[in-house]
C-alpha cells in the first residue's frame, strides 16, 4: 500500500493499524488501546492525530436544500493557558455581561440541512 504523502507515511507497525481504528471507534482511552494493541503509548498518540486527520480530510459534507445557521456561543477559556489574560473563573458563574459579550464567548458557526448533514 502506497502511503507516501499521505498522513499515514513512515508510520510502522501497519499490522495494527485496523486494531487501532476498531479502538478508536469504540471510543476507547489511549493507555486501553495501547494493551489492547500491544503497542507504545507515545506511537499510539500519534497514530490518533494522524487518523484523525486522514478522516477530517476525507469526511467533506456538501449540505443541500434549505440550510439552517446558526451561531453557538461558548464561554472563552484559557485552561491550560501558560501566561492567562486575566484571573480564572469559578465553575457555574454567569458571564459579566447579559447577552452576547466578545469578552466572555466565542462564536461557532453551525449549519444543517434538512437531511440532517
Amino acid at each position: 500500500m502506497p502511503t507516501t504523502n499521505t498522513p499515514l507515511a513512515r508510520l510502522r507497525h501497519k499490522s495494527q493499524w485496523l486494531n487501532y481504528f476498531n479502538t478508536m471507534c469504540n471510543s476507547k482511552v489511549l493507555h486501553i488501546a495501547a494493551r489492547e494493541c500491544k503497542i507504545n503509548l507515545k506511537i499510539l498518540f500519534r497514530w490518533r492525530h494522524r487518523f484523525l486527520n486522514i478522516l477530517a480530510e476525507t469526511m467533506v459534507v456538501l449540505l443541500e436544500g434549505i440550510i439552517k445557521i446558526d451561531e453557538t456561543l461558548f464561554r472563552y477559556s484559557e485552561k491550560g493557558s501558560k501566561n492567562p489574560s486575566r484571573r480564572a473563573r469559578k465553575r457555574g458563574t454567569k458571564a459579566s455581561a447579559a447577552g452576547r459579550s466578545k469578552k466572555d464567548s466565542v462564536p461557532i458557526l453551525t449549519a444543517r440541512d434538512r437531511g440532517k448533514r
